[in-house]
């Protein structure tokens, strides 16, 4: 018979989330630098407001939401987790951006 897992606490939830917050600003900074030397002319400009822009912090929420969902159901496939937790992140910071322009 398979044993249920301990509850988690407000503590150890709260530590989860901030270590994957300084993970994914890392690895959102990361991502970033590795396209800026290819940029030029007004793509350069873009990439150093998308820096700023991801570097800026957050709660980061929603991608932890996708990473922890991704690893509950498919175990520790890691390599593929991250990827798409921080594709969300994006994609919300666009939508950020986007309705603010559209108001």
């Amino acid at each position: 018979m398979n044993a249920l897992k301990p509850r988690p606490t407000a503590e150890g939830v709260a530590e989860r989330l901030r270590t994957f917050r300084q993970r994914a600003d890392r690895e959102l900074l990361s991502f970033v630098a590795d396209k800026k030397p290819a940029a030029q002319g007004s793509l350069r400009e873009l990439a150093a407001s998308v820096e700023a822009l991801l570097g800026g912090g957050g709660k980061r929420v929603r991608p932890a939401l996708v990473y922890e969902t991704h690893q509950a159901l498919h175990g520790a496939a890691e390599a593929a987790a991250m990827p798409i937790a921080l594709a969300t992140e994006m994609r919300h910071a666009h939508l950020l951006i986007h309705d603010g322009i559209m108001d």
